[in-house]
């Protein structure tokens, strides 16, 4: 079964939180139960610190244990114990017998159990609390836990015998001393569990109370997991309508959530790219247009001067055959360049790299350019210092440089000037080439890259390019790592600037 993205993000809370709350309620009741118990044991603790002050006062130092009566034994526990016994206690031991001094008994007070046999063994039927008929001897004596005296020796002098299901328990001991003599030690038998009916209706009451709490926060969990999908993922669902309309060719989506998360980063993302994509769209809208017109004219020129020599308008002499030869130089050189760009684009231009001083490439490059800038009347003005080896392909740097120069050559009015200079600084070389006016607004300067864009679309086709030079120039400096940009210069005109990483660097 397919989940949505909002159903796994609720399912993933609920788990989350049923498995939190089963953590924290079985750790909470364990908690109280063994809490609760320990606090029970606390005070069986103090109750037989308070039963051996009792004992105690019982205790010869000569004849020991013997004075002490069972009567005294039960009275002292009655007087510091709960008014209910355990029902796993069900057999009284044997007694002491009492003490020839102990005195006539109280009318009330029922006489003690026949003495039957050593103690430590089982009383006879009849003189178990269980067995006894109603109004029997111990029909009036309270339950109490099961608490025993046992001598130094370890000899059981008065109490309960634990049997072996009791002795499975924690037994425990409080010593009895006189004069820090240990003479003799109360034991008793430690709780396990809850017992009593008010302490398992309070026991009750909390599981109740625990089941509510998880039944609550189980429903506010499933509340909140439910509101937070639905306010994390509504974003999703926009951006996930947005890129559809985009995937249809409607660039037009804008997000605009103003959110500082990621979601929000997402969400600028995706305007980023409807944005890329209606700029591509346009360019190549525009692309198609501008090949088209610089296709056209050449070839129209072509046709005219075809037709004019086929209607003997113009002869057909060596200055039209020259004037033919011209256009199609032309048009082969803007194919060629419009075959260059795209294989720039694609990654498809092949580079021989290789170690190479890029002071002379430039210093040759411009000295052959000399006679055409003067003939221009464009002073070219060089400026190089050498050596600045780099890493590169001399066939494409030359390209770069005389597409560089070929732009000067052909956007700068005359009288002007040209500078070239060269300097290796930073572990860069920095290439700058400065011309005269006319000048470039700042915020075009970059647009000066991109293909067929002219500054002036009203110059002659004859004096300038098809504006494919510096796109070209650019693919090539950023295969060499290197980067090339234009500001306006100091000469009133363009300064584009080529930096490219030196040998050492690399």
């Amino acid at each position: 079964m397919r989940l949505t993205l909002a159903q796994q993000f609720v399912l993933a809370t609920l788990t989350l939180t049923l498995a939190v709350l089963l953590a924290t309620l079985l750790l909470a009741r364990w908690s109280f139960e063994r809490g609760f118990l320990e606090y029970v044991r606390e005070l069986e603790y103090k109750r037989l610190e308070e039963v051996a002050a009792e004992l105690l006062d019982s205790y010869d130092a000569q004849r020991g244990w013997q004075d002490l009566s069972r009567r005294a034994f039960l009275s002292a526990l009655r007087m510091h114990g709960p008014g209910t016994r355990p029902a796993d206690m069900r057999r009284p031991l044997q007694a002491l017998r009492a003490a020839p001094s102990e005195g006539p008994r109280h009318r009330d007070t029922p006489p003690g159990p026949p003495d039957v046999g050593p103690p430590g063994l089982d009383p006879p039927k009849a003189a178990r609390p269980d067995t006894a008929p109603p109004g029997g001897p111990f029909a009036r004596v309270p339950r109490v836990i099961p608490t025993a005296l046992f001598d130094a020796d370890g000899r059981l002098v008065a109490g309960f015998r634990f049997t072996d299901t009791d002795a499975r328990g924690e037994t425990l001991r409080y010593p009895l001393r006189v004069d820090d003599v240990v003479v003799g030690e109360l034991r008793s038998q430690p709780r396990r569990r809850l017992e009593s009916a008010q302490e398992t209706r309070f026991a009750r009451k909390q599981r109740q109370a625990s089941l509510l709490i998880f039944a609550v926060a189980l429903t506010l969990a499933l509340l909140m997991a439910v509101l937070l999908s639905r306010r994390l993922l509504a974003p999703l669902r926009r951006a996930h309508q947005a890129l559809g309309a985009m995937a249809g060719g409607d660039y037009g989506q804008r997000l605009d959530t103003g959110r500082r998360d990621e979601l929000g980063e997402l969400m600028n993302d995706v305007d980023h790219l409807a944005r890329t994509l209606s700029d591509n769209q346009k360019t190549r809208q525009r692309w198609i247009v501008d090949i088209s017109h610089e296709l056209r004219t050449p070839v129209a020129i072509l046709k005219g001067e075809l037709d004019a020599m086929a209607d003997g308008v113009r002869p057909m002499d060596e200055q039209q055959l020259d004037s033919l030869r011209a256009e199609v130089a032309r048009l082969a050189k803007l194919i060629e360049d419009l075959f260059q760009l795209s294989l720039a684009d694609l990654g498809g231009l092949r580079y021989e790299f290789r170690t190479l001083d890029l002071a002379e490439l430039v210093s040759d490059i411009c000295a052959d350019y000399q006679r055409r800038f003067a003939d221009r009347e464009l002073p070219l003005a060089v400026q190089v210092d050498g050596p600045c080896q780099v890493h590169g392909d001399a066939q494409r740097l030359e390209q770069l440089l005389r597409n560089l120069l070929e732009n000067s050559l052909a956007y700068t009015d005359s009288p002007g000037e040209v500078r070239v200079t060269l300097s290796c600084t930073g572990g860069r070389g920095s290439l700058v080439v400065l011309d005269s006016a006319p000048g470039v607004e700042p915020e075009r300067c970059d647009q000066l890259f991109d293909p067929l864009y002219r500054q002036d679309g009203s110059r002659s086709r004859h004096s300038a390019g098809a504006g494919l030079g510096l796109a070209i120039a650019r693919a090539v400096a950023e295969a060499h790592q290197g980067s090339l940009t234009a500001v306006p210069s100091d000469l009133g005109g363009l300064a584009v600037t080529l930096s490219l990483p030196l040998l050492q660097d690399r």
